[in-house]
């Protein structure tokens, strides 16, 4: 069974992100339950990132309905980047070498620096990956997992090189846990910027592409040629769903958050993932395009993906014997792990075993996920738990994910 890796090698961040250099997480490994005494008090509001990703907002949600979760939202987004001129002919296919001029200047290499913490000391570390240009004056794509330390909080260090070798610090404006896609700003101007595929001309399985980035961290401006090999493809990454375009493009550690391009050098995918296992080979992933602008316009308009559902709990899922000792727990199964004041801590407490969702029996937090993600902000589920030995019925109200009432889960949020 092969395993789905971040292809910056970096760990997954955690699905509700902390944002800035100023935001603070709580760290849930401890073997305990908790409750937050108030989301809302101890937070900056900074919004960026998100984290761990918990990629399964990705699965099944496209376009619009992926930034609003379904939501009543009729306030449009500013749409800053379809306002461009074809910049290739919209009927010929360009040659490798036509597709890579057209392209090469609106991707760039990303480094990051933050200070880590081992059991003795603390030291600096970093990280590094790719984004594309979406403006000319230096709005640009990445992946979330690129731009955040150990503990999914974003780095105030963050550096951007362009292909002409130009370098400029880059402050993070919003990102999204779920679907892994963030946006940062340089402070520039005149830039090129990448010319997105339309959704009404789709992509097709065996269509050739080029993946553009920076692999290994220090091999900015390569190009790798290869094909679609799947569409929609779901895959689960660290327990979390994702829907993405597969290419047999070569990706490697440092290709995240990079361009994949048609053969007319058109925007088709942001790549962010790799399989990885003995013998395996040919199998790289991407985010499509209509996907990761939804979010990206969101991001620059208010911050953070707006519709979101939240419950203002985080989960613990339990599934082997050391972990259940480690909680003090004797049944494997989703634990609410730590709930937040004023958001449905009235029905839930730290400890609840969730036993099912409006008669939909529950084993796994990604379960769980998928059937709030069905729903829209307002509605009521009906949980089953078991509390003290005893199995009752609770009703669980779905609040809007903001970044103010998010901040300070840092575990498996929901």
């Amino acid at each position: 069974m092969p395993d789905y890796i971040f292809n910056d090698g970096n760990r997954p961040v955690n699905n509700n992100f902390s944002t800035g250099p100023d935001r603070t997480v709580l760290n849930p490994i401890e073997p305990k339950f908790k409750e937050a005494k108030s989301s809302l008090s101890t937070k900056l509001v900074a919004w960026l990132c998100v984290g761990a990703i918990a990629l399964g907002g990705l699965a099944g949600y496209g376009g619009a309905m992926l930034a609003t979760g379904g939501s009543d939202i009729t306030e449009e987004p500013a749409v800053i980047y379809r306002d461009v001129q074809t910049i290739v002919p919209t009927d010929a296919s360009l040659t490798y070498t036509g597709v890579t001029e057209t392209v090469e200047n609106c991707v760039v290499e990303i480094v990051t620096q933050y200070q880590a913490v081992s059991s003795f000391f603390q030291y600096v570390t970093g990280g590094a990956g790719s984004g594309v240009i979406m403006t000319e004056d230096g709005y640009i794509i990445t992946n979330t997992h690129v731009i955040v330390d150990d503990n999914g909080k974003a780095v105030s260090d963050i550096t951007v090189t362009l292909k002409n070798g130009e370098k400029y610090p880059a402050t993070v404006v919003g990102a999204d846990a779920e679907t892994d896609i963030a946006v940062l700003k340089i402070e520039a101007s005149g830039l090129s910027y990448a010319v997105t595929r339309r959704a009404e001309d789709p992509l097709a399985v065996g269509e050739e592409v080029l993946a553009v980035g920076n692999p290994l961290g220090e091999l900015g401006g390569t190009i790798t040629n290869g094909i679609i090999s799947a569409l929609d493809r779901e895959i689960e990454v660290d327990g979390n769903t994702m829907n993405l375009l597969q290419t047999n493009a070569a990706i490697n550690p440092g290709n995240s958050g990079g361009g994949l391009f048609d053969m007319m050098g058109r925007l088709v995918g942001i790549v962010n993932a790799k399989s990885s296992g003995t013998g395996i080979e040919g199998l790289g992933f991407a985010i499509p395009v209509e996907d990761a602008l939804s979010v990206f316009e969101q991001l620059v308009s208010y911050g953070y993906v707006r519709g979101r559902t939240y419950m203002g709990v985080s989960l613990l899922e339990i599934n082997d014997v050391m972990t259940a000792y480690k909680y003090g727990v004797k049944d494997f199964g989703v634990y609410v792990y730590q709930v937040v004041t004023t958001y449905n801590d009235d029905v839930l407490k730290p400890g609840d075993r969730i036993l099912g969702v409006d008669g939909t029996d529950i084993s796994t937090v990604a379960q769980l996920k998928s059937i709030i993600r069905e729903h829209q902000v307002g509605d009521t589920l009906t949980f089953t738990i078991a509390r003290n030995n005893e199995i009752t019925d609770v009703t669980v109200t779905l609040f809007e994910a903001t970044p103010e009432n998010t901040t300070e889960i840092n575990f498996s949020d929901t």
